[in-house]
């Protein structure tokens, strides 16, 4: 998960620490992780973290090699059943404002852009975009 991460500029740089806790299960903050590829090298992740009813996409790449086939949209559509699966009202994000790519896939599946933070990323000081999906219930027949 590293090495795709680092493959993309745009995505969040964690410590070897950090990805450890992810799938560390007696911690406080409860996290999901998607991961493309199980049965083979990793193509590609995502990850949410939940705080009751909401749930904050932290991180998604996909390899560099992988990029443009689908992947990270599936990723993204399989994390949102997910939310709404375990109960999630919203899920929400922040993304650089230039990063054209990520936005175009987070409108795609749904996502409305609905604030800004300024100077939120640092090198190169960027704005943060606000995007928020409401996750309505899946209606059963």
């Amino acid at each position: 998960m590293m090495k795709i991460a680092a493959e993309s500029n745009n995505s969040a740089q964690w410590t070897e620490q950090h990805y450890a806790h992810i799938f560390h299960t007696s911690t406080m903050v409860r996290r999901h992780a998607l991961v493309c590829g199980q049965e083979g090298p990793v193509l590609g992740f995502a990850v949410a973290r939940q705080i009751e009813l909401a749930w904050e996409l932290e991180n998604i790449a996909v390899a560099s090699g992988s990029r443009r086939s689908g992947k990270g949209t599936d990723l993204l559509r399989a994390l949102i059943a997910l939310a709404r699966d375990r109960g999630a009202e919203r899920m929400w994000l922040e993304v650089r404002d230039s990063n054209a790519v990520a936005r175009r896939l987070y409108e795609k599946c749904g996502f409305a852009s609905c604030g800004r933070r300024r100077a939120y990323y640092p090198s190169p000081v960027e704005d943060a975009i606000l995007y928020e999906l409401e996750l309505a219930p899946l209606h059963q027949p």
